[in-house]
């Protein structure tokens, strides 16, 4: 047995090394390929590349002089503070190199799953999207929430975690799906992120069917079921309508009816924005049983538009850009 662990640590180690080889070739190359004003952005410099890839920017690494290394300092030189050097693998990952991502997710989990609860990095989405208190906010601080939730444009405050956004996209943060907030603090950063980030280009969807995945397997797993507010629920079951494709029109019937339960389970001092949702969804479900897709997407995604389909886009007139209610909407008559 011992004899068996020996050499699968060692065959592990050499993929790791050979992954690592070939990914620091394809960063290097990949950075080769900036321009001078993206690498100055990332704080390297052309010839710092290789440095940069093996062990982080120059700048960051604490290279020591010999006369230092014995403990004594140079009269009149300051010590510098040493910095840690940022891992190859996070250097990897914020170019996107997908391959060696996965080999170094290998680690155990972070994720308390015997507890159900919330980690560090999830509980950061979930409080950024849901501040602790929503439950008793008032009527006002709700609207002004809802307001920021459905701004239908980009949004300044995301930046910060576009490296969490490209985390997800590699699956290296399936370990949230452990726990139902867990899963939702995902769904959020693959459905949600994405539109305030990329608002207008096509990378805004890329992450639809990922989002799409983890929320339909929430709605069968019971994590969907686990969740106790009403606008946890809302931003659950979303990707059903935002991916476009095969089954839509029968993901947006069951969107309107998870819409309609959400409604009538809400404090009644927020149920207006829900009757609001609810009837977001069953114009969305109307205009995907009327075009099969989302005509505003388009020319975003380089879509050619049929004659029916450019004559709505002129009218601009679109579902995703209609703002909450202000006041109590009027009850429609039975």
């Amino acid at each position: 047995m011992r004899f068996l662990k020996l050499a699968f640590g060692s065959l592990r180690r050499g993929v790791l090394a050979l992954a690592t080889a070939s990914g620091e070739r394809r960063a290097i190359r990949m950075l080769r390929s900036f321009d001078s004003r993206a690498l100055a952005d990332i704080g390297v410099k052309r010839g710092e590349i290789d440095f940069a890839v093996r062990h982080g920017r120059p700048s960051e690494v604490d290279i020591t002089p010999v006369w230092r290394a014995s403990g004594r300092d140079q009269p009149g030189v300051p010590r510098k503070t040493p910095e840690r050097v940022p891992p190859l693998h996070l250097f990897l990952l914020l170019l996107g190199l997908a391959p060696f991502g996965a080999l170094m997710s290998w680690g155990p989990s972070a994720t308390n799953a015997s507890t159900g609860e919330l980690r560090m990095h999830d509980k950061q989405v979930y409080d950024f999207w849901f501040p602790p208190g929503l439950e008793n906010a008032d009527r006002e601080t709700f609207r002004r929430r809802i307001e920021w939730w459905f701004a239908g444009g980009a949004n300044a405050e995301l930046p910060p975690f576009t490296h969490t956004l490209m985390a997800a996209r590699l699956g290296r943060l399936d370990h949230w799906l452990a726990t139902p907030r867990g899963r939702l603090a995902l769904i959020i950063v693959l459905d949600q992120f994405p539109r305030g980030l990329f608002a207008g280009k096509a990378e805004a969807y890329a992450s639809d069917p990922q989002a799409l995945r983890i929320a339909e397997e929430g709605l069968w797993n019971g994590h969907y079921d686990a969740l106790t507010q009403p606008w946890e629920k809302t931003f659950f079951f979303l990707p059903l309508g935002h991916a476009e494709g095969r089954g839509h029109l029968h993901r947006l019937d069951r969107v309107v009816a998870l819409a309609e339960n959400v409604t009538l389970d809400a404090p009644e001092r927020f149920r207006m924005y829900y009757q609001f949702s609810l009837s977001q969804a069953r114009a969305n479900r109307d205009l995907i049983a009327r075009f099969g897709r989302f005509p505003h997407r388009n020319d975003i995604l380089g879509r050619t538009s049929t004659p029916e389909e450019a004559e709505y886009v002129k009218t601009g007139h679109f579902v995703h850009l209609r703002r909450p209610p202000a006041e109590r909407m009027p009850v429609a008559a039975e």
